[in-house]
């Protein structure tokens, strides 16, 4: 069962990965149990008991491992494709700030996301890390939308400014991102 839960969980890089992970060990669960008090030759409500609480037992390991993985994750500086998973979740706060604050740069990352993980696989990166990095290279546009071209409707803010002042405000986007990325806690890598 523990070789099964390892091969299951060793590359889960979707929420739809982690609970095919939690069936396939509630099936590997409730079979072992079955198997083993079939050839218990115990009566048949036994093995039925026995089969329900190995798939119990096995979908509780994918949550429990799920818990003690966020636990250890932020004191130790460890980055796993679960915290990766909730970073790339559209209602994650910064995400859904995006959608309604600076909706021309959310669909720009989502695009420049699908991009970088399809590029990722293509030459042996983690596609997950590249997808949550594509979503969030642009979060210091958050600090000003209204500076940038894609979240723009009708007038555009540079008409009015001096070009230095425009490349100074369209370049502090990156230290604006990083301070913010910072506040979020995001992780280093």
């Amino acid at each position: 069962l523990a070789l099964i839960g390892v091969l299951v969980v060793s590359e889960i890089n979707s929420p739809g990965a982690l609970l095919r992970a939690a069936g396939y060990l509630a099936l590997s669960g409730a079979l072992l149990g079955a198997i083993l008090s079939a050839l218990r030759e115990s009566p048949v409500d036994e093995i039925a008991l026995m089969a329900m609480l190995g798939a119990v037992g096995g979908a509780a390991a994918v949550g429990i491992t799920y818990w003690f993985a966020m636990a250890v994750e932020r004191p130790f500086g460890i980055t796993t494709h679960l915290r990766l998973l909730e970073l790339s979740a559209p209602d994650e706060i910064i995400m859904r700030r995006m959608q309604a604050e600076a909706p021309g740069t959310y669909t720009h990352s989502v695009m420049v996301a699908q991009l970088a993980e399809a590029a990722a696989k293509e030459v042996g990166a983690d596609p997950l890390l590249c997808r949550v990095g594509g979503l969030y290279h642009d979060i210091g546009k958050l600090r000003r939308p209204h500076c940038f071209v894609e979240n723009q409707a009708g007038e555009n803010v540079h008409d009015r400014l001096s070009p230095q002042m425009s490349a100074l405000l369209i370049v502090a986007h990156v230290k604006d991102g990083v301070e913010l990325g910072r506040a979020l806690r995001l992780p280093q890598p």
